[in-house]
């Protein structure tokens, strides 16, 4: 949630500073991230019933890191538009199949499993946002954005790892 969360505080700051993209086009890219967050978590239960937790999670990963990626390397605002987009999509079913792995984890009773996925997730998903600020002030904006790539690369590689565990699929 770490990438959610610092898409949704940074994506306009990056559009404005970063890409040069005027006031009126900056937000698009953070309503392109939300688009496709949305379009991710309408359609995501098909697309995961159809492919499978690793597939989602490896495909969404490798969807969100090419997506920043393409906006850090080509600050541009139409591209990091684009990025945006491609991150919003990549991430947007991932959270909730982390959700139903640790409610469904057979080891653990499934109100534990889901309290500690939630845990994890908001802590991500508040604590990131502000450490992107500090690394950001630091070094710069897209510097700051490239740990969240990181992240998502290191992400898509335990997702590779992933081995179905629990009763849902």
């Amino acid at each position: 949630m770490i990438g959610e969360g610092s898409m949704s505080d940074w994506s306009v700051n990056y559009m404005e500073n970063i890409t040069n993209a005027s006031i009126t086009l900056a937000p698009i890219g953070l309503s392109a991230f939300a688009t496709a967050m949305t379009l991710g978590r309408i359609f995501g239960d098909y697309m995961r019933r159809r492919f499978g937790d690793r597939a989602m999670i490896v495909g969404g990963g490798l969807m969100a890191l090419t997506g920043l990626c393409a906006a850090l390397l080509f600050p541009s605002p139409y591209i990091a538009i684009v990025g945006f987009f491609l991150v919003g999509l990549g991430l947007s079913s991932i959270v909730p199949i982390a959700y139903s792995i640790g409610g469904n984890e057979r080891n653990l009773p499934p109100g534990v499993g889901l309290a500690m996925v939630t845990t994890v997730g908001y802590s991500g998903f508040l604590l990131g946002p502000p450490v992107i600020g500090f690394i950001a002030d630091w070094q710069n904006l897209r510097v700051s954005l490239g740990v969240i790539a990181l992240l998502l690369a290191l992400m898509t590689l335990l997702g590779y790892r992933y081995k179905t565990t629990s009763a849902v699929q």
